[in-house]
């Protein structure tokens, strides 16, 4: 029976090093975007929530709910 030479065992498990790797990246580059999505959503809805509270009751009372909110959020 055939065995198999080390420098292609080595060379298979630096592959798969090197695929995990690749991996590792795509998966923290997409949770980056997906963080970056996030805070864009969140800070349009902020805002949107300063314009409907700004056109309900005040300037003081919009930001001290908006604060309120954004608290809660955090």
């Amino acid at each position: 029976m055939a065995t198999i030479p080390d420098w292609i065992l080595a060379f298979n498990c630096d592959y798969h090093l090197w695929q995990v790797s690749v991996q590792r990246s795509a998966i923290s580059d997409q949770r980056s975007a997906i963080s970056d999505q996030r805070s864009a959503i969140s800070d349009q809805l902020m805002r949107t929530l300063l314009e409907v509270l700004l056109n309900k009751r005040g300037k003081l009372w919009a930001l001290t709910t908006l604060l309120k909110v954004r608290t809660a959020f955090e």
